[in-house]
């Protein structure tokens, strides 16, 4: 920040190389262009010219961007925003805290800087992993994974949630829309209508409280009171991106017209505020909750909050998932449209091949050590594209990038002793890159959990065998083992995410239960086209569609066979058809839409 007086360095080895040297301990500020206490701070306790003087003579300042290096602030981040962590020069947190106003902070200062020079001790104190949120080393579990992991979680969801006000717990109150999807998507396959008010209670109350807002469209990022009548003001790609998903979803299961009209503010939101007019999404737009209270006239009269200007390629590749599935439900194909340009901007701005993604891009380029959440991302974003049908001239090089991504995501993020991915590429531990607690690899559940999914779904798509574009890639008995693996990983700690772990169990539910839906047209690959597009229609939730991928079937007997003995396509079906399968027993192709949906909700029922 200009005009404090402090020399804020940028993160890396050198701040750690001057720790030591000097004899000093690091003070670490994470914060984020979103963040209104961040900003207070600032204001505040370090423009504090005593402050100024304190740090500068006691300490190494660095300032990291949360969103820009996220690998950073899931190491160091102490609760919250701003984050204020004070290291030795090996990255061991000394302590740390939030918000401090300036004379706490020069106490702090103070004591903390007597204490280091009295206590050589600290200076060599090695880093060791903080308190999990989504992050860390996971215990693997003997065993493999089981449905009772979804039904735990499913019980932790109703167990916690809030039949007053809807959402989860009392205060602050966040979306949690991970939740919200298990718990729409196992309401739909088994009936259990406890589940859809666990839904439909928390989408009405969030819509009509204070964390939407009427006037420009789109969701806040939390509410601090239990009624979601006081949002925290910053708004967040991620979210908005997501709870577009689920009101449309919902909006597809219920017929709900208000749960469309949410989603539709979503995305006016979206489009009019963070859109780039190069294409893709900024990700973030400032807290400042005197502008937001304003009606829309007067909110013209003002500057409006300032939006980040970056493209993040794990929130635009989300993004562009969430519109191709928000396109299905809500029969807007301008949707997929538009993900289809998200997806070109990020081949072109943030991919390399071989090299996998950069993290964002902005007016400098391409920057930022490509992540594993970008790669994976990226990956699924493709596989969903690739599924949709909406791409056909570019389905052979979607395909190539996502099997790419794949492979180097296998190659540099892959535990080959305890399963699962780690957060940050072998290449990054070590070296000149390497700084503080970097150079520790930690798991994140959540991007785990997006990795067994995409995994489970390359090996269907390497199956498919019918293109140039299908044969490099792996045999499917090699990923659905990797996949396996993956979840194992988590088996053992799984617990102690509470509702975080949704996606895990989630992932779990279409490893276990698997549902595929395999459109094929004959010789009419327009028919096809239009015969998809109608069983689009139908809410079909945990059932991986793919669109066109073959130019036709043969049918067979009505039975259930295994999946290795299904007649190759070959003999023609008359017209297009859909091929259900249920794990590896499949069913005779369904040729009306009444058929296939039948077809698929009896493969989809759960115990």
């Amino acid at each position: 920040m200009k005009g404090t007086g402090i020399q804020w360095r940028t993160w890396g080895p050198e701040v750690f190389e001057e720790a030591a040297r000097k004899s000093k301990p690091v003070l670490l500020a994470i914060g984020a262009t979103w963040c209104h206490w961040c900003h207070v701070m600032d204001r505040t306790t370090y423009s504090d010219p005593e402050v100024a003087r304190l740090v500068e003579e006691g300490f190494i300042p660095v300032r990291v961007d949360n969103d820009r290096r996220p690998e950073v602030n899931r190491r160091y981040n102490m609760g919250g925003w701003p984050t204020t962590a004070f290291l030795n020069a090996e990255g061991a947190v000394l302590t740390g805290f939030t918000y401090v106003p300036p004379e706490q902070f020069k106490r702090v200062l103070r004591e903390l800087s007597d204490a280091y020079a009295r206590s050589p001790e600290y200076h060599h104190r090695p880093y060791e992993a903080g308190p999990r949120h989504d992050y860390g080393e996971p215990a693997p579990a003997a065993g493999g994974v089981s449905y009772e992991i979804v039904k735990e979680t499913v019980a932790a969801i109703e167990g916690s949630f809030d039949r007053e006000h809807g959402g989860f717990g009392l205060q602050p109150k966040f979306p949690h829309a991970h939740a919200l999807d298990l718990a729409l998507e196992v309401h739909a396959r088994t009936g259990n209508e406890r589940l859809l008010e666990v839904v439909t209670s928390t989408l009405d109350n969030m819509a009509s409280g204070g964390m939407y807002d009427r006037v420009m469209g789109g969701f806040f990022r939390y509410s601090t009171t239990r009624d979601w009548s006081v949002p925290h003001f910053e708004k967040m790609l991620e979210d908005n991106a997501h709870l577009l998903r689920t009101y449309a979803a919902a909006y597809k299961l219920t017929g709900r017209q208000e749960y469309r009209t949410t989603a539709m503010g979503i995305l006016e939101y979206l489009d009019n505020t963070l859109w780039r007019e190069s294409g893709g999404y900024y990700g973030s737009q400032d807290a400042d909750e005197g502008y937001y209270a304003l009606p829309l006239e007067d909110r013209r009269a003002r500057v409006a909050p300032r939006v980040d200007p970056a493209v993040y390629a794990n929130w635009n590749a989300m993004a562009a998932s969430f519109l191709i599935a928000a396109s299905r439900h809500l029969d807007e194909p301008a949707l997929a449209e538009r993900a289809g340009i998200v997806l070109d901007t990020l081949l072109e701005e943030c991919y390399a091949e071989g090299k996998g993604m950069r993290h964002y891009s902005d007016e400098g380029g391409a920057k930022g050590d490509g992540l594993f959440e970008d790669q994976i991302w990226m990956c699924s974003a493709l596989l969903d594209a690739h599924a949709s049908g909406a791409f056909a001239a570019k389905t052979g090089e979607y395909l190539r990038v996502a099997r790419d991504l794949l492979e180097a995501c296998l190659d540099q993020y892959w535990d080959e002793e305890h399963g699962g991915f780690h957060d940050i590429a072998a290449g990054l531990t070590s070296g000149d890159g390497a700084a503080g607690a970097l150079k520790t690899r930690v798991k994140s559940l959540q991007d785990n959990a997006r990795a067994a999914e995409v995994l489970r779904r390359a090996a269907f798509v390497a199956g498919l065998r019918t293109g140039p574009e299908y044969e490099s890639w792996r045999e499917p008995a090699y990923y659905l083992a990797k996949a396996e693996a993956c979840l194992k990983a988590f088996a053992g700690s799984w617990r102690e995410y509470g509702l975080i772990a949704a996606p895990y169990a989630a992932a779990v539910l279409h490893y276990l239960y698997p549902v595929t839906a395999e459109v094929v047209g004959g010789s009419d690959t327009h028919a096809a086209a239009e015969f998809a597009g109608r069983l689009s229609g139908y809410f079909i939730p945990g059932v991986d569609v793919m669109h066109g991928a073959r130019d036709g079937g043969t049918a067979h007997d009505g039975s259930a066979t295994p999946r290795d003995s299904r007649p190759a396509p070959g003999g023609p079906v008359d017209g297009p058809a859909v091929m259900v399968c249920a794990g590896d027993r499949c069913f005779a192709p369904s040729t009306s839409i009444g058929e296939a949906v039948e077809t698929i909700q009896a493969a989809s029922r759960l115990p």
